[in-house]
Formats: structure tokens, C-alpha cells, sequence
């Protein structure tokens, strides 16, 4: 993610996500204008009206807010591991689920490989914490 590019949904989302988990860590100017941004789908010419600076000026400040928590992601791995224990949650309830279809009256149906795969992404999971 170099520079502004909000034409993607994936990076708008990541830049979401970015500032949820990490936002807290920008100056307090820096966290209004890329909230304002990000959150808030301003442009950069309402915000630099909001904040009595330049569109540039307001560019500046949410590159550099960008890349600042871009290298805290990178260092600390939150949205990594919180998108990985998510998707590790969503199969535990497709396993559930496939449980939940299971006739008991047929004893030709097993219920033991969804308990463990159920099993085995609740380890993944530990093993991840």
C-alpha cells in the first residue's frame, strides 16, 4: 500500500482494520484525519476544510499514518492472527453445523470426523494464543 488509493475495497477495508487496531498509536491530528478518511468517507478536501490545511497537507499526514501502521502490523502481526483465529472460528460453526444435519437415527452417519476437525482447529487455536 503505497500512498492513497482508495479506489480498492480491499485496501479501504484494510485501512479499517489498520486503524482499528492500531490507531490509538497516531498524534491526535494524524488519528482525526485518518478517521475522518477512513471511517468517516470524507474526502480530502473536507477534511483539509475541517482542519485548515492544504488537500496535500491532509495527503501527507494519512501516507505517513498509513505507513505507520502498515510497520505496526508488520511488527505485531494483531490483524494477521485475528483474521486467522476468524476464519478458524467460522470452520468450528461449519463443523457444528454439519453436526447439526446429521440424522442420529442412522447409524451408518459418523459424528466422529466433525469432532475432530473441531478438535483440530481448537488446538490450532491455542496453539495460535
Amino acid at each position: 500500500m503505497d500512498g492513497i488509493d482508495n479506489s480498492s475495497p480491499d485496501i479501504k477495508y484494510e485501512y479499517v482494520l489498520l486503524f482499528d487496531f492500531y490507531g490509538a498509536l497516531l498524534k491526535d491530528k494524524n488519528y482525526v484525519i485518518f478517521e475522518d478518511y477512513t471511517c468517516n468517507d470524507m474526502s480530502l478536501s473536507e477534511i483539509a476544510v475541517e482542519q485548515g490545511i492544504t488537500r496535500q497537507g491532509v495527503r501527507d499526514s494519512i501516507n505517513r499514518s498509513a505507513k505507520k501502521l502498515i510497520d505496526c502490523e508488520n511488527k505485531l502481526g494483531l490483524i494477521k492472527r485475528f483474521e486467522m483465529a476468524k476464519s478458524m472460528v467460522q470452520t468450528v460453526k461449519d463443523e457444528i453445523q454439519q453436526i447439526r444435519m446429521i440424522d442420529f437415527d442412522d447409524a451408518t452417519q459418523d459424528i466422529e470426523p466433525h469432532l475432530i476437525a473441531i478438535d483440530n482447529v481448537a488446538n490450532s487455536i491455542l496453539d495460535e494464543l
